[in-house]
């Protein structure tokens, strides 16, 4: 099984891809986050590396919804040629869960597995959202003042990946609490029938 968990930042995929993980015996978490910190070591386009939500200013000096969501396109792009073949080599020996805003509908698309699932965590108001930033910012070393500053970008790429998860099969989750997504996410895994789109 290749588990996907898509969502913007703050909207809880890396906490809740560790705990169905250790629900479940799954020994391994890819994180976009990860291979961000790998690209930055080689030699490719700062694109490829840079925030989801600045990736707008390599494609426009203009920032515009166009310029954002072709920006996050084109930024993705990088990720999912990456970890298609990655999931791919991975999956011939174990179940995996692949998690990050990188991690996204074309990227569940493009993996070849009849045993795959995608969930989209869709975030919360906006006021605990900024409050999730905040639980995120206490467990750094340095603060990121980013989110905040590009809010309005965050919130764009959020509609952009929901039309994408509402087409591509992908269970969208209110993720207003984290206990009752993953309940959602195990129930669904395991492999309950008549299953709606959004849990």
């Amino acid at each position: 099984m290749i588990i996907i968990i898509n969502g913007v930042p703050g909207s809880g995929k890396t906490t809740i891809a560790h705990r169905i993980a250790s629900l479940l015996g799954i020994d391994l978490v890819i994180q976009t986050d990860t291979i961000k910190e790998i690209f930055r070591m080689h030699n490719l386009p700062e694109i490829s590396y840079t925030n989801t939500h600045e990736a707008w200013k390599f494609i426009s000096s203009e920032k515009t919804s166009n310029t954002v969501i072709a920006g996050f396109r084109k930024h993705a792009e990088f990720y999912e040629r990456y970890i298609s073949k990655l999931a791919e080599v991975c999956h011939e020996k174990k179940h995996i869960i692949i998690e990050g805003v990188q991690a996204t509908p074309k990227l569940f698309d493009m993996i070849k597995s009849d045993e795959k699932m995608g969930f989209y965590l869709k975030i919360p108001e906006k006021e605990e959202h900024l409050g999730r930033f905040e639980l995120k910012n206490l467990m750094r070393r340095e603060k990121n003042s980013k989110w905040y500053a590009n809010y309005n970008s965050i919130t764009l790429i959020e509609e952009h990946l929901l039309k994408l998860a509402e087409n591509s099969g992908f269970k969208i989750i209110n993720n207003n609490s984290i206990d009752e997504t993953i309940v959602k996410i195990i129930s669904s895994i395991k492999g309950e029938k008549n299953e709606p789109n959004r849990l």
